[in-house]
Formats: C-alpha cells, structure tokens, sequence
C-alpha cells in the first residue's frame, strides 16, 4: 500500500469530547440543507506525550475495517489546526513504518502459503508415481 500522504494535508482534529486525533484529513460540504458537512480522516491516530515522549497509535481498529477512513459530521467537531512542520513529518513517517510493516507481513504470509501449495502438490506428484 503506497503512501499518499502529503503533510499539507495533515491536520489535528480535536473532537467535542475533547479527544485529539492526527489526520490526513478532507472535507465534504453538504450539497443540501437536510444533509451535515463530513470530514473525512484517512489513517487517524491518536498521541499523548508520556514523559518526554511523543506516542501515536492507531484510533479505530484498522484490521478489522475495510477502509482506513473514517468519516464524522462536522458537528462532532470542536476546532481543526494545522500542525508544526515537524509533527506532521514524524505522523507521515509512522504511517509509512507501520503500512511497511503491514506489507511485509502480508508479503510473509503469501509466501508461506506459496510454499504450502508447492510442498502440497509435489506430495500429490510423488504419490501418483507407481
């Protein structure tokens, strides 16, 4: 999965029940009057600085969702800001670390299943021999 994130994009979302979330983050104005605005946050994580150190994970449970996009009415929403250069460059940068990690254990596990049909069907060769 390739990385499409620019930092430009990247916004701290505070939610009205006060959580933070970093985002790559867009927006969707309603087209009628019965419908509210959305804001839609690809790959949103949570921080918290513990000590001296700033800590990101993931807020929704990616493995389980179809997407890694969540959407919510702008209702929800108490302020947008931008970040500081360098926090938006250290999300892009976990972001890329982790979809790395993903693909090489997808990667990992493609080539055991490989490897299990190949061993598989030389047993299958092996016992058609007479």
């Amino acid at each position: 999965m390739e990385n499409n994130l620019s930092n430009h994009n990247i916004k701290i979302v505070r939610l009205k029940d006060g959580l933070d979330v970093v985002c790559n983050c867009s927006f969707q104005s309603s087209k009628n009057d019965d419908e509210q605005d959305i804001v839609e946050m690809e790959t949103p994580m949570i921080f918290e600085i513990r000590n001296t150190n700033l800590v990101m994970q993931h807020w929704l449970p990616l493995a389980v969702m179809k997407e890694r996009t969540a959407k919510i009415k702008m209702e929800e929403v108490l302020c947008i800001l931008e970040p500081k250069e360098d926090f938006a460059e250290y999300y892009t940068n976990t972001v890329s670390r982790i979809d790395e990690t993903i693909n090489r254990k997808q990667s990992d596990e493609e080539n055991r299943m490989l490897m299990e049909a190949l061993i598989e069907l030389e047993h299958m060769n092996e016992s058609n021999i007479h």
